[in-house]
């Protein structure tokens, strides 16, 4: 202290030596192997602590700089890939759901004449659906970016490098997944979601998979970015889905699915292919206020409630009757034709293409066309504005080429910045050319 006895040096520890390294290494895997047993256990509270004892490793590993960035994300995956193998594992009493997930037996049910079983298996589904969604939210926990500094930049999570692979497993248990960022591709393919799914607001540098699963309660996919491929294909929505004000850099697919309530893909920016086509829609469909670059095929669906795609722009074809080969596939609509111009506000929609095809069979309602071949009150792009949407688009695709070949953390966070920034440029775009009054 301050004329005081002189404090001694500061001693560093030891550097470990190699001998204490092997050892250290040797109890980890020890540790690792253990966790892995946990898991199996018969008692959900150990099947708990086999979670927390994984999770723990992991983030252990990812922390000791004596190994090198390579070893920390390889004994790191390895621990997630077993994370998500747990939560893929087959449950039997999942498919019992529907029963179990009642304070009492139906009447109806295979449980109506035995009230004891239904307790005691009640009582295991709800004990297992709390250790994987706890499993499920230490992931999440580790994958949620978070702003950094007084920037609009974000830090993505400690275990965001890592590749995951959800496919074909039954949540029983709400999912919550927003606010993720996936530097690597990330699969959710096949799956079933027997309560409410939340995804929003979430980051994909690579492909996004979330194709032939089935959603029994409401999903919300919006204020997402997807730089790769994302799918969402024969998937069926018993429920609400939101897909709105997204970007999407790669090819996206949604056809061959049914959509039981209202879905919105509205405010969005495609800039490649978005396919929509052989589809069901039972509720509303928004498709408005959005830029697509690439083509978009509808063909071939079923639209029972109303549908509106106003204050868009289409670079591409738009595509209500016919498949890739021009072979006819008509839209029906049942209860309305789609709305493409708001009168309440004077907006129009803009066309890029002259190959719109809006034939459907007899059974629906037709659109009517002006004699420049589109809807009414629709018209093409100016030379001027068709110029400025090529140079922007020639920009997106550099930084995203950029991107998807940077591996400096800094660097990939300035292009996703400039992505980022480019968007919004193009939303204020789309709103600047379809903002037209309509004539008389």
């Amino acid at each position: 202290g301050e004329g005081g006895t002189p404090q001694p040096p500061r001693k560093e520890p030891p550097a470990m030596t190699a001998r204490d390294e092997k050892t250290l290494n040797t109890s980890r895997q020890e540790r690792f192997l253990k966790a892995v047993e946990l898991l199996d256990s018969a008692h959900s509270y150990t099947r708990l602590g086999g979670v927390h004892a994984l999770v723990a490793l992991a983030d252990e590993y990812l922390a000791d700089e004596s190994l090198s960035a390579e070893e920390r994300r390889t004994e790191s995956q390895r621990i997630v890939d077993v994370l998500c193998a747990y939560i893929r594992a087959p449950f039997e009493l999942a498919f019992r759901y529907d029963e179990l997930s009642q304070d009492k037996p139906s009447p109806h049910g295979s449980y109506r004449e035995n009230h004891q079983e239904f307790s005691v298996h009640r009582a295991e589904l709800l004990a297992e659906a709390k250790v994987r969604q706890q499993a499920l939210q230490e992931i999440h926990r580790r994958l949620r970016h978070f702003p950094q500094g007084d920037r609009r930049s974000y830090v993505e999570g400690p275990w965001s490098g890592f590749e995951y692979d959800f496919s074909n497993s039954i949540f029983f248990y709400p999912v919550d997944m927003k606010d993720s960022w996936y530097q690597n591709s990330v699969d959710f393919s096949g799956c079933t979601y027997y309560a409410s799914a939340e995804f929003s607001g979430s980051t994909y540098e690579r492909s996004a998979y979330f194709c032939d699963s089935t959603y029994y309660d409401w999903v919300f996919f919006n204020n997402s970015t997807y730089c790769g491929e994302a799918q969402w294909s024969g998937s069926t929505y018993h429920d609400s889905a939101r897909f709105n004000w997204s970007v999407y850099y790669g090819e996206v697919s949604f056809h061959d699915s049914v959509y039981g309530e209202s879905v919105f893909f509205d405010q969005s920016l495609y800039y490649d292919e978005a396919l929509f086509y052989s589809s069901t829609y039972r509720g509303e469909a928004g498709f408005d206020g959005s830029l697509y670059r690439g083509s978009v095929f509808v063909s071939d669906s079923v639209f029972d409630g109303e549908v509106s795609l106003y204050g868009s722009v289409f670079c591409g074809a738009l595509n209500f009757g016919t498949d890739f080969f021009g072979e006819p596939y008509p839209s029906r609509f049942v209860q309305s034709a789609p709305c493409f111009v708001a009168e309440r506000d004077a907006r129009a929609t803009l066309f890029g293409s002259s190959s719109n095809d809006f034939v459907v069979e007899d059974s629906g309602y037709s659109i009517a066309l002006g004699s420049d071949g589109l809807p009414l009150g629709c018209g093409f792009l100016s030379t001027g504005q068709a110029n400025y949407l090529a140079a922007k688009l020639r920009e997106v695709y550099e930084a995203r080429t950029y991107l998807r070949d940077s591996q400096v953390p800094q660097e990939r966070q300035e292009l996703l910045e400039r992505l980022e920034a480019l968007s919004e440029e193009l939303r204020a775009y789309r709103k600047d050319v379809t903002t037209l009054p309509l004539s008389n």
